[in-house]
């Protein structure tokens, strides 16, 4: 629809590595998507287990390959410090991006906001830092 209005836009958008394909990737690009973003959060298979991202670390590195071939940039919303995180699985991160050259990485210190589940958790196992 965007394309048959006629209309010339610069967007910025967001998806789950398990929805693009390049047929996808290549209708974004013809509608004006320079730029998506996935929420990659961590390159080790433990802890995207331990969120339940329903994604794999083979499938994040597809989505990330996939997007770059299709002449879009590719963002990487990243986190470190999920309950389990190790220097091991910041480790693998840290080599799944070297491997990967995401476009660009937001990196984020998990925060467990009161109410959440992850707070929960870190207060009950004693890793909660203040309130």
């Amino acid at each position: 629809m965007i394309r048959e209005a006629g209309l010339r836009l610069d967007l910025k958008v967001r998806s789950h590595v398990n929805t693009v394909d390049e047929e996808l990737l290549a209708e974004l690009r013809a509608a004006g998507a320079r730029t998506v973003v996935f929420g990659i959060e961590s390159g080790s298979q433990k802890i995207l287990d331990a969120m339940n991202k329903k994604a794999t670390v083979e499938r994040n590195a597809e989505a990330i390959r996939l997007t770059k071939k299709a002449a879009l940039a590719c963002y990487a919303d990243m986190f470190i410090g999920f309950p389990g995180e190790t220097l091991e699985t910041m480790a693998e991160t840290e080599r799944f991006l070297a491997k990967t050259k995401p476009t660009a990485i937001n990196m984020q210190v998990l925060v467990p906001f009161p109410g959440t589940a992850i707070y929960a958790e870190s207060k009950a196992n004693g890793t909660l830092v203040g309130d």
